[in-house]
């Protein structure tokens, strides 16, 4: 990992409501205390294992809020990096669909500078909602089902 992602994922996490604000009412990322709270009792109460709840847990951003298009209460679970892959938009898939798991939607997001055209068409085609520089690039309305 490059220096740059690693700011560019810090960035994301502390500046989460501007950047997913527009997506979701009442929004807030959790923190990682949170998360592994939220982890923890999941896997306690059988809903996840032990290997699923640590994958969960390297979610770059996770956050609650009401989503805009309905009002319901959702997850945003956002993969970070500069140049964002097929690898990338896959581990937002498969980590959403874990944290989903836990009984409330979740919409998968990958976020960064720049993203690959391969991996473009993937996020179009599997629902992943794509945020390019701090702008969302994928129509609201087609996640969190």
């Amino acid at each position: 990992m490059q220096w740059k992602d690693v700011i560019l994922k810090r960035r994301y996490y502390e500046r989460a409501y501007a950047y997913f604000g527009p997506l979701l009412r009442k929004a807030r990322a959790l923190t990682h205390e949170e998360t592994a709270h939220l982890l923890e009792d999941a896997e306690e109460h059988g809903v996840l294992s032990a290997d699923e709840r640590y994958e969960a847990a390297w979610a770059d951003v996770i956050m609650r809020g009401a989503w805009i298009p309905d009002g319901r209460q959702v997850m945003v679970l956002a993969e970070v990096w500069s140049v964002i892959d097929r690898c990338d938009v896959v581990r937002a898939l498969d980590r959403a669909a874990l944290l989903a798991k836990l009984g409330t939607p979740v919409v998968p997001v990958v976020a960064g500078d720049s993203i690959t055209e391969r991996a473009a068409r993937m996020a179009r085609s599997r629902n992943v909602l794509q945020v390019l520089d701090g702008r969302r690039l994928s129509h609201a309305g087609e996640y969190a089902t």
